[in-house]
């Protein structure tokens, strides 16, 4: 398993998303960490689930966990090859969790996945935002799990040159530091 820092574009482009809300610098990256996915198969094992067919990464506090190489090169980027690099901003959504709350967020996190019957990710997609902020709620009206795929979600559509203009109120708080 290889450590690493963030390299320069993945920090460039969490910036775009986290701004300073995040110490970039205390982040580290390892990749080739195949226990990743050992839990969500012990997992489904005991809840009578079918295997998983993606990878999982974990996020303990600044170190985040891949079961493979990231694929986010330039390259990458220009080919419009951005699963790797809005999987690193989902992870980097519990950094940024973990540095407001602590240890509490990997608590929520695996709470989450418990109860969620398979939808532990699914915030309801724009619809939802919008209505979160009409009836004045903020990033903290969704799970743990869902405030980072916002983050993913909106990394995405701002790559793609998709509005994100309703995103703006709930992606502001990954902002502040």
């Amino acid at each position: 398993m290889a450590r690493r820092g963030l390299t320069v574009l993945e920090e460039a482009e969490a910036r775009i998303v986290f701004a300073d809300g995040i110490l970039y610098h205390r982040v580290h990256i390892v990749e080739n960490a195949g226990w990743t996915n050992a839990l969500p198969q012990v997992h489904g094992r005991f809840a009578g689930d079918p295997p998983p067919i993606a990878d999982n990464a974990i996020a303990l506090g600044h170190h985040i966990y891949f079961p493979r190489q990231l694929h986010t090169s330039a390259e990458s980027l220009a080919a419009n090859e951005l699963g790797d690099l809005a999987w690193l901003i989902h992870e980097l959504a519990h950094v940024w969790q973990a540095e407001r709350i602590g240890a509490r967020y990997l608590v929520q996190a695996l709470w989450n996945h418990l109860n969620s019957k398979g939808r532990v990710y699914d915030f309801g997609g724009e619809p939802a935002i919008v209505a979160a902020i009409e009836a004045g709620q903020n990033l903290a009206a969704f799970s743990i799990e869902q405030q980072a795929e916002i983050a993913r979600e909106y990394c995405i559509r701002r790559r793609l040159g998709m509005d994100t203009h309703a995103w703006e109120p709930l992606v502001t708080a990954f902002r502040a530091r």
